[in-house]
């Protein structure tokens, strides 16, 4: 995937990681919404040298399994479209889209509780 995106400087890293998740755990109550954000705010701002988007993820069912719900995945049917909209949110840096595909991924994981 290639990306114009460039990442914080690291120096920048520690304190835009502690801002981000007290705003994160403050200010979305809901714990599938969090864990989204989550996943959006740690894979564009890029804490680690590689892995960033797995170790989002890992975040992502982190906070999913600790509020009772099922890990989430992408479905190899919506791999395409969840590549492509994460490529424009690196780019953009406008979570919209992306969050419009993470809510219809709720709705079609947890459709009782979404």
């Amino acid at each position: 995937m290639e990306v114009d995106y460039n990442p914080p400087h690291c120096d920048l890293l520690p304190d835009l990681a502690e801002r981000g998740f007290a705003f994160l755990n403050a200010a979305i109550a809901s714990p599938v919404e969090r864990a989204f954000a989550a996943f959006l705010f740690m894979a564009r701002s890029q804490f680690f040298h590689d892995a960033n988007k797995r170790t989002a993820s890992l975040m992502l069912n982190g906070v999913l399994l600790q509020n009772s719900y099922y890990p989430a995945t992408v479905k190899n049917s919506n791999s395409e479209e969840f590549h492509t909209t994460l490529r424009q949110f690196y780019n953009s840096g406008d979570a919209s889209a992306m969050l419009r595909f993470f809510v219809k991924s709720a709705q079609e994981l947890y459709p009782a509780q979404t």
